[in-house]
């Protein structure tokens, strides 16, 4: 893939696109573009540095996913060939220090400074689901900033092909579709048991229409906007009940999500979320079913919490049935 052709080609067809536009819209490509690689979250140094330090030829692009340095690159020699201004900023001095890019410009008379970071606040994944970016912002405290970032947002899309909302859902529509869900669920006098499993087939299918999410990381964002947004999980007090994934040692590819729900302050059971043939399966998995996964698949950062939380579960909870 020739990010650069790619480009050059879509400004050469929107010639009235600003200096903000084009700076808008190869951020929002680099985000469509690439997706974060979840196998630097693994704890084994020498896999991380060749991670951290793999190189993307921006005109030969044979890899789609990176982390903060690989796609910081990207995008800075991206703006580079477009004759834009740009700088590589790092957090730290460190091995891995987080990186993003800084990019100056002069817009009609207007000069800006903004900050870009695609990997921190999960713009590669926010993007591809019409959500609104968090790491585009203003260095240089401009009063038409935000004036500029919606004009440009709105030629933008209106020089892309029309999103077929059916198989798209957009964040927003998520949210609408949850309240939708409950107000039907109360005309309907469901039980917070049948509510709770219907909310699960919804899950079932928003997860398996996105066929383009293929990577560990967005589809792992998009399952737990989901678990937050159509509000599969009512337990807020501990931020770790969030979904998490975790790997085989053995085969890096290898990937389940968990996640320990609790629906009404009742402890409700556990969700395993899996690769299967071209699609996703989600299940309600026992205790012992939890425990032998947690024999097989690992993720340093969160293992002894889960595995806590698990064994204090209730040997068999009948409350709900996922069906």
């Amino acid at each position: 893939m020739n990010l650069i052709k790619d480009i050059e080609e879509y400004f050469n067809s929107n010639e009235n696109f600003d200096n903000f536009t084009k700076v808008r819209y190869i951020y929002l490509h680099i985000c469509k573009t690439f997706s974060y690689d979840t196998k630097f979250y693994i704890k084994f140094d020498s896999l991380k540095h060749k991670i951290y330090n793999k190189k993307i030829d921006v005109e030969n692009v044979q890899e789609f996913e990176g982390v903060c340095n690989t796609i910081s690159s990207a995008l800075h020699d991206t703006l580079t060939y477009f004759g834009f201004k740009s700088t590589i900023k790092r957090e730290h001095t460190g091995e891995f220090s987080h990186t993003n890019v800084v990019v100056e410009f002069e817009n009609n008379g207007i000069d800006f400074i903004l900050e870009l970071d695609p990997t921190k606040k999960n713009d590669l994944t926010r993007v591809k689901l019409n959500s609104p970016t968090l790491g585009f912002n203003d260095l240089s405290n401009n009063v038409d900033f935000i004036d500029c970032l919606t004009y440009s947002d709105k030629l933008i899309t209106e020089s892309l092909p029309e999103v077929n909302l059916d198989e798209h859902y957009t964040t927003i529509m998520i949210k609408e579709l949850n309240d939708l869900i409950k107000q039907i669920a109360k005309e309907r006098n469901l039980t917070d048991e049948e509510l709770f499993n219907e909310k699960i087939d919804y899950l079932k299918c928003l997860i398996n229409i996105r066929k383009d999410l293929p990577n560990t990381d967005d589809i792992g964002y998009y399952y737990s906007y989901l678990i937050r947004n159509l509000e599969i999980n009512h337990e807020n007090r501990e931020a770790n009940l969030k979904t998490a994934f975790f790997y085989r040692e053995d085969n890096y590819d290898d990937i389940i999500w968990i996640t320990l729900v609790y629906y009404n302050r009742k402890p409700l059971g556990i969700l395993l979320l899996k690769r299967e043939n071209n699609g996703y399966s989600l299940n309600n998995i026992s205790k012992k079913e939890a425990i032998e996964l947690l024999n097989v698949y690992v993720n340093y950062d969160c293992q002894y919490f889960f595995e806590t939380h698990i064994n204090e579960m209730p040997e068999q909870n009948n409350t709900y049935k996922i069906k």
